[in-house]
């Protein structure tokens, strides 16, 4: 299953960890109170996927205990085995901190995350730091990492102590954070790290994010996709014109033969049928290459792994807007209220990934799926409406109170999952409050979805 965890004002990220190779599928239901027309002008037509959702993956590495350590040699001293495992190590250790930080905000036991987050944190700076490279390309490598790591740590127990939760810690918990955090500040300075530590707030910022972004090169897999309604166009567009071409050459020849000579009114058809071939060829090349592709995938992705491009997987990928009427029964029944009508449409996003059983040799594999509803939120009309309330019986001047009420649309996620082996799909839901400022709330629901078996 997955889980959903916002990113910034406006995104949505939504992650899992494939565990077997085969056949994964994952389809996102976004039920919108709006027309296919204002969608289209917001996201875009059906003939590619939003520019700014990302869907990709990652390499997450196995757990600690089932991974090789850097002691054996055959492992160290090679590349990119090296950078591969680091990477994957930094990865998991992300992803559970990020897990953590979510249960820190909503859980009353802030004790047993803490607890956890130091141990996870040691763990990874022990293995990390117990067989540091020899050669210089490595040892490079590593520097970035061990600085991102020390600061990212950092950065969530100082997150977490500025949460009231941390209030409720017992002394014993608060003097471990307050000595990891002393000991990671010492070991800056024995290793001569402080200067990337200096600048202001934006710049130290700014300079973590090109480290990670250099890190996790050697975890992202890389991609090669085909865009398959592009090449579909073409190949109506250019069988339209051979097609149209030769219909005309033969009617101009017999016409010609007919005729036996040129005239005014000849040369007249001839220049109308160019301009109803010109009105009518690109609704025409438009209008096949829909019917042709409908239901079919816009684009086909070859997975690669980094750094030694050798092939995970291929992935299919489909995007389209569907009213209500167009959508199972058991999909129809977690629209959410209000989202129900003739002229509300549904974002449709499909993918079926085909893991190859080799790919996951050195670990798990990430999934995540990025929605950025930014221009959703623009279709938020702006402005503030007021709401006045009073009292019966007190002076009208003073007992009249206004309230700024911030505009706001209501939409539905839907995500339906299935793997390989599963016996039935599995359903999430989320009720998303969008405003014209960006994401207010993010709710999960419990899906109205039949069970494995029922």
């Amino acid at each position: 299953m997955f889980t959903l965890r916002r990113k910034g004002k406006h995104g949505l990220q939504l992650e899992r960890v494939l565990q077997k190779g085969g056949a994964h599928e994952v389809t996102l239901y976004l039920f919108t109170p709006h027309d296919r027309g204002t969608l289209e002008r917001a996201l875009g037509g059906t003939k590619a996927v939003p520019d700014r959702w990302r869907h990709g993956f990652r390499m997450l590495g196995l757990p600690a205990e089932d991974k090789a350590s850097l002691a054996d040699t055959s492992i160290s001293l090679l590349s990119p085995h090296y950078e591969v495992l680091c990477g994957t190590w930094l990865s998991r250790y992300q992803a559970s901190i990020d897990h953590l930080r979510q249960r820190f905000e909503d859980s009353d036991n802030s004790e047993e995350i803490v607890k956890r987050a130091l141990k996870l944190s040691e763990n990874l700076a022990r293995r990390l730091r117990q067989f540091p490279p020899e050669s210089k390309a490595q040892l490079s490598y590593f520097r970035r990492m061990d600085i991102y790591f020390s600061w990212y740590s950092e950065q969530f127990f100082l997150e977490c102590a500025s949460k009231p939760q941390f209030s409720n810690l017992g002394e014993p918990y608060s003097g471990r954070v307050r000595a990891y955090l002393a000991a990671e500040r010492q070991y800056r300075e024995r290793q001569g790290y402080l200067a990337d530590f200096r600048g202001s707030p934006t710049q130290v910022w700014h300079r973590m994010a090109l480290y990670h972004k250099l890190l996790e090169h050697s975890v992202v897999t890389k991609t090669r996709t085909t865009d398959l309604w592009r090449a579909t166009y073409r190949a109506v567009k250019a069988l339209y014109t051979m097609v149209i071409m030769t219909l005309f050459t033969v009617l101009i020849f017999h016409t010609i033969r007919a005729v036996h000579r040129l005239t005014i009114t000849l040369l007249i058809m001839i220049a109308l049928i160019h301009a109803l071939r010109d009105y009518l060829h690109d609704e025409m090349v438009n209008r096949i290459t829909g019917w042709l592709l409908k239901g079919r995938p816009l684009a086909r992705t070859q997975i690669l792994k980094p750094l030694t491009d050798e092939r995970m997987g291929a992935q299919l990928t489909w995007f389209d807007y569907l009213p209500q009427a167009g959508l199972p029964s058991k999909v129809r029944r977690n629209a959410g209220r209000g989202q129900i009508g003739e002229e509300m449409q549904t974002v449709l996003y499909r993918a079926r990934l085909m893991l190859e059983p080799k790919a996951l040799d050195q670990g798990h594999v990430q999934e995540v799926v990025g929605l950025d509803l930014g221009p959703l939120c623009e279709l938020v009309e702006g402005g503030q409406k007021r709401l006045y309330s009073g009292k019966i019986g007190e002076a009208m001047q003073d007992g009249v109170q206004a309230h700024d009420i911030e505009r706001q649309h209501i939409y539905t996620l839907l995500v339906v999952c299935a793997g390989p082996g599963d016996p039935e799909t599995r359903a999430q839901r989320w009720r998303v409050t969008l405003s014209g400022s960006g994401i207010t709330q993010c709710e999960s629901r419990e899906a109205d979805w039949p069970a494995a078996g029922g």
